[in-house]
């Protein structure tokens, strides 16, 4: 049945280290995503907002998304809480600081 030979153990060896690859990628990715949106700053105006759903046979998700232009002309697709999307409109002026995670709304840029 379990074949005990060098090989198979070698082989499981492989399959266990690739395992680890992949789940550090994974953890590593998420974690450099967070940082640079920590890491970006801008100040901008809304020209969109959006909610992104997405289904399954048991559950649906929503991600709510603002897409804000910035002074230079740069767009970004910021997801954000339900409770921050309800009060920031299309037209609103939002100003993001480098450690903070999302937009909040200023008078003027």
């Amino acid at each position: 049945m379990y074949d005990d030979s060098p090989f198979e153990k070698e082989r499981q060896k492989i399959k266990t280290w690739w395992i680890v690859f992949v789940f550090g990628f994974l953890v590593f990715a998420f974690f450099a995503q967070s940082l640079y949106w920590r890491s970006v700053s801008y100040t901008g105006r809304v020209v969109k907002k959006y909610v992104r759903v997405s289904r399954s046979r048991r559950s649906h998700s929503r991600t709510y998304i603002l897409r804000i232009e910035t002074n230079k002309g740069k767009i970004y697709e910021q997801s954000v809480p339900s409770y921050i999307y309800s009060r920031i409109n299309v037209g609103d002026w939002v100003k993001k600081k480098r450690g903070e995670l999302y937009p909040k709304v200023v008078l003027s840029p």
